[in-house]
């Protein structure tokens, strides 16, 4: 079973929940669960290497949430990119 046809049946079986209370309790855990995965700092994950980001990473992606402006990269080469990015 596909994770599309999973969450198909999961909301459909939650759909046919008449209890309000189990609904609410669902409710419930649901926004602990999610609310556990989206603390302050973002988690950032990359599947082929297993690996999660490192802080360096994680410090960038703080930045740019907050607005901060970071400067212009020069795109004309894949050498002034690299320059513009101190590489």
């Amino acid at each position: 079973m596909t994770a599309i046809e999973l969450k198909h049946e999961l909301f459909r079986d939650i759909e046919s929940i008449s209890d309000e209370s189990m609904l609410q309790k669902i409710a419930s855990y649901i926004k602990t669960i999610s609310n556990k995965s989206y603390n302050d700092k973002p988690l950032l994950y990359d599947p082929e290497s297993e690996c999660h980001a490192n802080e360096e990473t994680i410090e960038a992606v703080e930045e740019s949430m907050r607005g901060e402006y970071a400067g212009v990269a020069d795109c004309s080469s894949f050498e002034s990119f690299k320059k513009s990015l101190g590489i």
